[in-house]
């Protein structure tokens, strides 16, 4: 079983539709139940000619599924056959596809690449490996985010937008204050979803930057995340950071789940696309 993070973490695939498509009665059952439980919308299709049937039908009515979940080794047309005609299909192309396969052959990683596969998977495959895989293609549907990162070293600065770039496939528009004074006003002047903050900045440190962003709240109203940056995020900073007024500090050298963690945390995800025409999760099986 999934642990409470997982739980927490499935909050992200909250009313996701997605389509699985696979021959086999069992493997849909139990996948089935899976992304029934993090409360996402399945709908399932047996084999590749019944999962382009939906596909088509739904994009027809204007509400195509966003993600498909996709087995490789299927009779007739395979998993591979159903991604080329998704990806020829101008309705269909920027449907995000993962994969579920038995075993790799020779040319098959080539093939993922080419068909713009965004993650396969071994069969059987284990429950935390497939939520894992939901929540990074559901990262695929989130907005462009726009960051202040308030930080005076050139190298962290590349570090940050580096992870940020690799953790989100549409990178993050990011703004860089050099000091506390300098985030202070950009953030009264622009619009951001969320701060990055070095805690110890020059001319005015990320403490009392926070505290004054915070201060102006009152008066405007709104409440802007603020994620503090510190060496010693576990010896004492994190407090300070807390009674700042940030909502959460992460430890530096920054690492990619923890930064990956607090942003899911603070960020609401984006609404999910709009659901297919069977708006409630349930077995479907189409038969030609």
């Amino acid at each position: 079983p999934v642990d409470r993070q997982a739980d927490a973490s499935a909050v992200h695939l909250l009313g996701l539709p997605v389509l699985v498509v696979d021959d086999n009665a069992t493997n849909r059952l139990i996948l089935h139940e899976m992304l029934s439980r993090w409360r996402m919308l399945p709908v399932t299709a047996n084999g590749g000619a019944a999962g382009l049937t939906w596909l088509r039908q739904a994009a027809s009515a204007g509400k195509p599924f966003p993600l498909v979940l996709l087995d490789v080794d299927m009779p007739e047309m395979d998993g591979f056959q159903v991604a080329e005609e998704i990806r020829r299909s101008p309705e269909l192309a920027a449907t995000v596809l993962l994969m579920l396969t038995s075993g790799s052959r020779h040319g098959d990683s080539a093939r993922y690449r080419e068909l713009g596969i965004k993650a396969y998977l071994m069969k059987p495959v284990a429950e935390y490996e497939l939520l894992d895989a939901m929540l990074t293609a559901a990262r695929s549907f989130r907005p462009p985010l726009t960051i202040l990162l308030a930080e005076d070293s050139l190298v962290n600065q590349r570090v940050v937008m580096g992870l940020m770039r690799r953790l989100y496939k549409q990178g993050p528009h990011v703004v860089v204050a050099q000091n506390g004074a300098e985030a202070l006003e950009a953030t009264g002047r622009d619009k951001f979803d969320l701060v990055l903050m070095d805690v110890w900045l020059p001319e005015m440190d990320g403490f009392k930057a926070a505290a004054a962003i915070r201060q102006r709240e009152q008066q405007t109203g709104g409440h802007l995340p603020i994620i503090g940056m510190a060496k010693d995020a576990m010896k004492g900073d994190r407090e300070r950071c807390l009674e700042a007024g940030m909502d959460d500090c992460i430890s530096q050298p920054v690492q990619p789940d923890e930064l990956l963690a607090a942003i899911e945390r603070l960020v609401p995800a984006p609404a999910a696309p709009p659901a297919h025409p069977m708006s409630r999760p349930r077995m479907v099986t189409q038969h030609r």
